[in-house]
């Protein structure tokens, strides 16, 4: 009795227990199906996956250890065995793309290894010599040592370009820069103190000072090393960010209609499930900022005045030079020399900050050649004669246009960081959903689209009854005589610089630049057809055409349009035609005036029809 009271119970058990299964079967399928579509989502976390599908967390991921395991399999074609280059050079890029994923760490393990390898063999070199009973390198080995150095440097730092190219970053680059920085400058320490604990020879005060003038101007030599590798790893990063953005530049102009419509109603449903901005976290752009507009819109006077004052200074330091105690004052000389050095750092921030504020690339060169008129400006000036100083004016005028060359270049690339800088910033507010910029690309590609829209006329032809001509043929005449038959139209629109837009069936639309040429190809179908019937036709009923006329505007390519109002009006237009006819709406009659037509008394799609007074050539 008690078995016999469970068992509906257990029947229970069991349907909810398959319906349990059904669920978890369809739920699986599902996450199947994701993975084959999209590959990537293997790398989300097994919680975001079973949430979204509804399965539990474990057994996602079991599934994804199961994907990891295996190496997803590439395409191949058939009889083409891979070649061991290619799969030499695959495992570099991915060694490669692995190793500087984190571009910071990448450059100080390089930076640390490097600077090791070199030490240790500089150490192990001087070691030997000694062994060997030399107490001093010998020449060769000193220059193999350089060579070697500079090598490994070299090396080195350009692993590191190739990692800011790679990430697109200035950011890293500087930090780079200051790591750079900080190792110099703890060198330089060890090394000029440990110099002097070794001297010992000054007294104490002006050992001191000495002491601290040379690490100062060693740190400064060090600040323009690390600003020299902080600009050029700039630069890199600007580059790869540029290449970055010419390919999908290249990418966008190779994209269809479709794919730019699919585009465009992407944006516009993300327009429409994005969240307004509050008020607070509204403010204007850096560059609509009040001060940098007015600089942007009047950039010359300004940088005349910059480089005119950064080259005053910078004479002033070497005046104070010139005319400072000869007596042994090396702290006095050491200290004015500072003005010139902290100028030319400053009049090389300045060009790069030049670029980056300016509107094109004309104004940068612009800019970064009044900041170097500016400086000519003052060098006019009695403060010091620029002949003075050893060199022809010929050797000034050459010196001073290569700076100015090589000025313009840097203010160019500042001008390149800019504008990578601000499409940067347009691809992370397209990621954010920020609404200005998806309206401003919704808005941009409105204008791609149209900005091939012209008026054009669609000539629509059909040929009556077809399906009776069709009946009881013999297939093989039918198909000669309708190929003929689109040829035939097709050769006459094409005389008349028509664009055939379709020739299937029974039918064609062809497009015209004007209405004149659609009416003539018109009008000479009409003709002809009582000659193609007679001498082409293989069927034993006759070509009957009806003609339908329109003008109206279309964006885009004809041939690349999927639909058009022009031609489905041009089509409704042509089924109001009689045989033999021609029939055209009021937009093609406003634009013959010199033309007979006769009014049909009707309205198809909200247009008047009128029916051609002539429809051959022969009337």
């Amino acid at each position: 009795m008690r078995g016999a009271c469970e068992r509906p119970r257990d029947a229970k058990e069991r349907m909810q227990a398959d319906l349990n299964s059904d669920v978890a079967l369809s739920a699986a399928n599902a996450l199947l199906s994701h993975l084959r579509k999209n590959p990537g989502a293997a790398n989300q976390p097994a919680s975001q996956l079973a949430t979204t599908f509804g399965l539990e967390e474990s057994f996602v991921a079991q599934v994804l250890q199961g994907i990891h395991s295996h190496r997803r399999p590439e395409a191949k074609q058939a009889g083409v065995r891979p070649s061991p280059l290619r799969n030499v050079g695959a495992a570099i890029k991915n060694l490669w793309f692995k190793a500087t994923n984190r571009p910071i760490l990448f450059v100080i393990v390089t930076f640390i290894l490097g600077f090791a390898g070199s030490l240790l063999t500089i150490y192990l070199a001087v070691r030997a010599s000694r062994a060997s009973g030399q107490p001093e390198l010998p020449y060769d080995a000193v220059m193999g040592l350089v060579l070697y150095v500079v090598g490994i440097m070299s090396l080195t730092a350009f692993l590191h370009m190739a990692a800011y190219f790679r990430h697109r970053s200035s950011r890293n680059a500087l930090y780079g820069g200051l790591f750079l920085f900080c190792v110099l400058l703890v060198g330089l320490a060890f090394m000029m103190f440990t110099k002097r604990a070794r001297v010992g020879t000054d007294s104490a005060a002006d050992a001191h000072i000495n002491v601290v003038i040379l690490y100062l101007f060693g740190a400064m030599g060090m600040l323009m090393l690390a600003l020299m590798y902080a600009g050029v790893g700039s630069l890199a990063a600007v580059l790869g960010g540029w290449t970055r953005i010419k390919m999908l530049e290249r990418a966008e102009e190779t994209m269809s209609r479709q794919d730019l419509l699919e585009r465009y109603f992407e944006l516009q449903s993300r327009l429409q499930k994005s969240v307004y901005p509050r008020a607070s976290e509204a403010g204007p752009a850096f560059f609509a900022s009040p001060t940098i507009s007015w600089y942007r819109n009047h950039p010359l006077i300004p940088n005349l005045v910059v480089g005119f004052l950064l080259q005053i200074i910078a004479l002033v330091g070497f005046q104070a030079l010139g005319i400072a105690p000869g007596q042994a004052a090396t702290d006095q000389v050491s200290i004015w020399l500072f003005i010139p050095i902290f100028a030319a750092i400053a009049t090389f921030l300045f060009h790069i900050l030049q670029g980056y504020l300016a509107k094109n690339v004309f104004a940068t060169v612009i800019g970064s050649a009044c900041l170097t008129g500016g400086a000519l400006l003052a060098r006019t000036l009695p403060i010091l004669d620029p002949t003075s100083v050893g060199s022809s004016r010929a050797h000034f005028i050459f010196s001073e246009a290569l700076d100015g060359i090589l000025m313009m270049g840097i203010s160019c690339a500042g001008y390149l960081g800019a504008f990578v800088q601000n499409r940067a910033a347009k691809e992370a507010n397209l990621q954010r959903n920020d609404q200005a910029t998806l309206l401003a690309e919704m808005v941009r590609i409105q204008w791609k689209l149209s900005n091939e829209a012209a008026t054009i006329c669609v000539m629509v032809v059909d040929a009556a009854k077809s399906s009776e001509m069709k009946a009881d043929a013999d297939p093989l005449a039918v198909e000669y005589t309708f190929r003929e038959y689109q040829e035939w139209i097709e050769a006459i629109s094409v005389e008349r610089n028509g664009r055939v837009h379709s020739t299937a069936g029974d039918g064609a639309v062809v497009a015209f630049e004007t209405c004149d040429s659609a009416l003539s190809a018109a009008r000479r179908i009409q003709t002809d057809v009582f000659q193609f019937n007679k001498d082409v036709n293989r069927l034993a009923q006759p070509f009957r055409l009806r003609i339908g006329l329109h003008s109206g505007e279309v964006v885009g390519d004809i041939n690349q349009v999927q639909f058009t109002e022009v031609i489905d009006i041009a089509a409704h237009i042509e089924s109001a035609c009689p045989v033999g006819g021609i029939t055209v709406t009021d937009e093609v009659l406003n634009r013959l005036p010199e033309e007979q037509f006769i009014d049909l008394k009707a309205l198809v799609d909200g247009h008047e029809v009128f029916l051609v007074a002539n429809p051959t050539e022969y009337q």
